[in-house]
Order: C-alpha cells, then structure tokens, then sequence
C-alpha cells in the first residue's frame, strides 16, 4: 500500500511538469482539491480502522462460541436449580 503523503507529492510533481494552459487556475482552487484530498485520506483512515475492529470482534465472537461450546456441561445440581427457579417464575 502506498503512503498518502508520497502520492501527494507524487501527484505535485506531475502538475509541476504539466504544460500550463493560458487561463489561470480560479482563486482557490489548490486549496479546495488539498482538503478534497485530506478529507479522502481521513475517510480511507476511518474504513480501515473499522474493518480491522470489524475482523478483532468477529475473532473474539468466535473465540466465545468455541469456549462456550467447549465448556462443561451443567451439572446435576444446576439442573435442579434452573429447574427450581424456572417453577417459581412460572403462573
């Protein structure tokens, strides 16, 4: 993956080069497309970040299950109190 910075520069060195036409650039202009380009930068900053908290709470989702699945199973006695408090709750 390229660096934003080096293609930044990259993109400035080209439109150093470029032929110049004879009307001018509008007031303003560099300074629009730096913070288009800034703006892109922190947007593709933010997807990256929430899609690699996206893959870490899917592999612990998944390390859950397995610890859930793999534990013991309930023992004679947490089957009578489950059993228990299930009669009382009920009408």
């Amino acid at each position: 993956m390229s660096d934003p910075e080096s293609a930044l520069h990259h993109l400035t060195q080209a439109a150093r080069q470029a032929h110049l036409p004879g009307d001018p650039t509008p007031f303003g202009f560099s300074t629009r497309v730096l913070a288009q380009v800034a703006a892109d930068t922190a947007t593709l900053l933010w997807e990256r970040l929430s899609l690699r908290s996206l893959a870490c709470a899917s592999v612990i989702a998944a390390g859950c299950l397995w610890w859930d699945l793999t534990s013991q199973s309930p023992t004679e006695d947490d089957r009578f109190i489950s059993e228990l408090s299930t009669s009382l709750f009920q009408p």
